[in-house]
Formats: structure tokens, C-alpha cells, sequence
């Protein structure tokens, strides 16, 4: 699959990112603009209580905090750093076995990159308007939550529509997750690729020892 560095508007400023298609747990709500906020505690109020976002959400930021001291302690006690190193490792599992029954559920195509993405949905949305988001990327389990805004809607068959969409004031751990989980997408497609060219050369081989 190519990849594409491509900006989800025309501003030069805006940080450009590399984009890839996927599937994921995605919610969706409307929002109006009287309510439109980045506060987490508004954006939870959107969506159905959910103690399994919950917990990953708690995991994610007990990660990111022993990440900033491993690398702190790595420069002053290995030992202590490695310890710390297989905690995070068991946190890392619980988020996985956590997250692992709904990765079973319907996931949905998309396509995502650090600055927005790009959706199929039945939900009439004008450009401009916003709407709050939930994401659960898979196999890691991130979960995340924004508010984004919508700058196209182009028409499919059916009653779908390709909804674009543009974060607006994602966290920067948030982007963060978004960034690993393309680069961990990206590390997994190269593999599959070099043992599907590597499958071929494998079934030649006993032919080739015959005729020698």
C-alpha cells in the first residue's frame, strides 16, 4: 500500500504526516459550537460511560509517565530502570487483554494520520461543523478521544458518504499514540511483504535440489 505525506489542508504551517489505511473502533457525535470544548471532562459527557475507556485511557497516562522515567533513571540506575521497564511491560498486557474482546467487534475502515482522518458514514454533516470522536486502534489498544472538524463530505454509492475529518487541539500524547501505532502499521506491512517475496523462493528450493 503507498503511502503519502499529504497535509489535510492547505496551511504550509501545519505539521505534515504520513497517512495509512486501517480499521478501528470509531464514535461519532455531533456537537454544536456553543458546547464545542476540549475539555475531557465535556467530551466524556458526549458518549455512553464506558469503564473500559476508561481504564485504557488511565493505563495510557501511567504509561507515558513511567516512559518520562525510564529515561531519567536509564542515565543514573540501570537496575532501577529495568525494573521499571518490565512494569511497564505488564501494563502494556493488561491494556492488550483488556482491549482484546473488542477487537473481535466490527471494526471499521479508515483511513488516519496525526492530523485527522478520513471516515465512510451515514451521519449528514456539514463542512465545518464539529463533532466529538473516540477511536481504539488495534492491536495496541490505544484509546483516544478529541474533538474534530469536518472539511469534506464526497458522496459514495449507497447512503454512505466519505466524511473527512481534521483533529482539532488533540493532545499531544494522543498524537503521540497516533504516531506509534503508523509506525508499528508500517513496520508489520514490510514484514508481511518480505515473507510473501520470501514464500515463493522457499517452494522452488526442493525442485531445485532435485536437479542438482
Amino acid at each position: 500500500m503507498p503511502l503519502t505525506s499529504m497535509p489535510l489542508t492547505p496551511d504550509p504551517e501545519r505539521r505534515l504526516s504520513f497517512r495509512i489505511v486501517d480499521n478501528a473502533l470509531i464514535e461519532l457525535v455531533p456537537v454544536s459550537e456553543g458546547i464545542a470544548t476540549d475539555d475531557e471532562a465535556v467530551l466524556n459527557s458526549l458518549f455512553p460511560y464506558s469503564s473500559q475507556f476508561e481504564l485504557l485511557n488511565d493505563l495510557q497516562h501511567v504509561d507515558q509517565e513511567l516512559q518520562q522515567q525510564l529515561f531519567k533513571l536509564s542515565e543514573t540506575s540501570s537496575v532501577l530502570a529495568a525494573a521499571l521497564q518490565l512494569l511497564n511491560g505488564k501494563i502494556d498486557r493488561l491494556a492488550r487483554q483488556t482491549d482484546k474482546e473488542d477487537s473481535n467487534q466490527s471494526l471499521q475502515p479508515l483511513s488516519i494520520s496525526e492530523g485527522g482522518l478520513a471516515v465512510s458514514t451515514q451521519q449528514p454533516l456539514a463542512i465545518d461543523s464539529l463533532c466529538a470522536l473516540r477511536i481504539r486502534l488495534f492491536p495496541e489498544g490505544y484509546a483516544l478521544q478529541t474533538l474534530a472538524k469536518v472539511i469534506y463530505l464526497l458522496p459514495k454509492e449507497g447512503p454512505n458518504s466519505q466524511l473527512g475529518l481534521q483533529f482539532v487541539n488533540l493532545a499531544e500524547s494522543s498524537r503521540d499514540l497516533i504516531a506509534r501505532h503508523i509506525l508499528s502499521h508500517q513496520a508489520q506491512q514490510r514484514r508481511s511483504q518480505r515473507l510473501s517475496q520470501q514464500q515463493p523462493e522457499d517452494e522452488q528450493q526442493p525442485e531445485d535440489e532435485q536437479t542438482l
